[in-house]
């Protein structure tokens, strides 16, 4: 990157790119006789938009559940696949996060699996 080319310079010259590109502050290690530079990129904005899609449709899913759950009392995997139309294996990880997560209390084995919310 041709930072540093004398002792001395190079760690303003660091710095004030940084600043200029409005980068997050290096982090600076001394190790023996040498220094170790850790520089970062500015963040995604892009993959935090899309972390922040995600965690929408997980809570308006997880709403879903509720709402249903609290119109009929309980909800099966089946009947949560069909509310969300989704794989029955997606409607299982999120009806088994929404119980680790205690939102949700399980009853039942297999088919006959009923969630109920948590009280």
């Amino acid at each position: 990157m041709e930072l540093v080319e004398e002792w001395g310079t190079g760690i303003r010259r660091i710095l004030k790119r940084a600043e200029e590109y409005a980068l997050p502050n290096p982090d600076f290690f001394e190790i023996g006789d040498t220094f170790r530079v850790n520089l970062y990129k500015k963040a995604d904005k892009k993959a935090d938009k899309k972390a922040d899609k995600k965690a929408d449709k997980r809570i308006e899913r997880q709403q879903a559940i509720i709402q249903y759950i609290k119109a009929e009392g309980s909800v099966s995997n089946k009947e949560a696949r069909e509310i969300l139309g989704l794989a029955e294996s997606t409607t299982k990880r999120i009806l088994r996060e929404m119980v680790q997560d205690e939102m949700l209390s399980e009853n039942g084995e297999r088919k006959a699996k009923r969630y109920f919310i948590k009280q």
